[in-house]
Parts: C-alpha cells; sequence; structure tokens
C-alpha cells in the first residue's frame, strides 16, 4: 500500500470516529486487531469483493458472516459497504490497522510488549496487567513472548515506557558497576 492509500485510509478512520466514536468501546480494540489480521492473512476476499457480477448483496452478506465470525460490531460494516461501493476492498487490512491506531489515540490506550524468561499463566498474566493499570492509570493491551536471555525475570515495554526486573538486567548493573 501506498503513502496516499494509507492517508486515505486515516481520513476514512478519523471520519468514521467522528461518526461513531460514541458507539466504540475499549473492547472494539481486539475485535479491530482480529479483523485487520483477518483481512491480511486472506487477501483472496480482496479478490472477491472486486468481482463485478457477484451483486452487493451477496458481497455485503459475505462481510457479516465474516464480521460475525470475528466478533466485530456491525457499524463498522457500514465502512466496509462504503468501501465495496467505493471499490476500494483493498484498504481493507489498512482501514483496520487505522481504525485500530484511532481507538488508541482517543481512548487512550497503551499497548506493551510483556517478555519473560518462561511462558506466563494466566494468574501472572492478570497480575501483570493490574499492576500496569495501577502504576500507569489507562487502558493497556498486552501482547506476550518469551525470551530465555532474560534469565528468570520480566520486560514490560510500551512505545514510551520500559519496565524490567531480570537477572540480565541485575548482571548489566554490576557490569556497569565494575567497569566505572
Amino acid at each position: 500500500m501506498n503513502n496516499q492509500e494509507r492517508l486515505l485510509s486515516r481520513r476514512y478512520a478519523k471520519a468514521f470516529f467522528n461518526v461513531y466514536e460514541a458507539q466504540i468501546e475499549f473492547d472494539d480494540f481486539y475485535a479491530l486487531e482480529r479483523a485487520e489480521k483477518f483481512f491480511v492473512e486472506r487477501k483472496e476476499i480482496n479478490f472477491f469483493m472486486k468481482i463485478s457480477s457477484l451483486s452487493s448483496k451477496v458481497k455485503q452478506d459475505a462481510l457479516v458472516s465474516i464480521s460475525q465470525q470475528i466478533g466485530l460490531k456491525l457499524i463498522f460494516l457500514k465502512l466496509l459497504f462504503v468501501l465495496i461501493e467505493k471499490k476500494r476492498s483493498s484498504f481493507f487490512p489498512e482501514i483496520f490497522k487505522q481504525l485500530r491506531l484511532e481507538l488508541k489515540r482517543r481512548k487512550s490506550i497503551t499497548e506493551w510488549m510483556v517478555t519473560s524468561s518462561i511462558l506466563l499463566n494466566e494468574s501472572q498474566k492478570d497480575t501483570i496487567e493490574t499492576f500496569l493499570k495501577k502504576t500507569v492509570g489507562i487502558h493497556t493491551v498486552c501482547t506476550y513472548k518469551q525470551n530465555q536471555a532474560l534469565i528468570a525475570g520480566v520486560r514490560i515495554q510500551s512505545d514510551t515506557l520500559l519496565w524490567e526486573d531480570s537477572l540480565q538486567q541485575r548482571l548489566q548493573r554490576i557490569t556497569r558497576f565494575l567497569v566505572q
């Protein structure tokens, strides 16, 4: 996707939010993420939406089915129907990305990458998310990954903040202290 299409997708997302912001909630963040992933992974849907011999009704029914499958609110279908009408179905993945970014901006959502030396269970994830909510005080969305190089610890990072407590970090501090 070129810059002009990305800019147009951003404009669609902002215009959509200007009209429907009151109906969009924090939990829609996850649905938008699933929708973006769905359309990125299934490029054949773009081809399907461009077939001129298919009626708009068939295309709309397919999108309704997809939205139910991924848990997307029906209000987002209004935007997809407009995009089909304007022959811009190739914008679907970028539109969902821009909608997610706009939701993140307007609802003060912070995304966090939580890296740990072991796979975390649900209780540990809940503890981390509670810690973030108390510490930062805004909506948080966490993505988890494992990195054994941390050596018994956790690293939590957003676009602007970093918190780490691991043996690797402690060893680095000791090394810096000894080198001075």
